[in-house]
């Protein structure tokens, strides 16, 4: 999958290109059927993403919802992370 694919394109009025950021909400609240696990060494919040939404671009979900992930995908081994279940919210707000 491509890094970029989800990134919005402009373009100004002189017709040059540039991508948008993105914006974040500011937290995920906690849900009743929200997972809770313990990482072993290694993982990545990409991988988990994979894993439980079958999508590793919603690895910023799973960091936000743990204040986690600020420069480095890779998870503390035996950290306690929250994988948040009702993620559509989130998903239609940044697509």
């Amino acid at each position: 999958m491509q890094r970029y694919k989800q990134v919005k394109v402009k373009k100004d009025e002189d017709g040059n290109r540039y991508r948008v950021s993105t914006t974040y909400p500011s937290d995920i609240p906690r849900g009743e059927d929200d997972l809770y696990i313990y990482v072993h060494g290694g993982e990545r919040l990409d991988n988990l993403a994979a894993k439980y939404y079958k999508d590793t671009t919603l690895w910023w979900i799973i960091a936000l919802a743990n204040n986690i992930g600020k420069g480095s995908l890779f998870i503390p081994a035996a950290t306690r992370i929250r994988i948040p279940r009702n993620t559509s919210e989130y998903i239609r707000k940044m697509r």
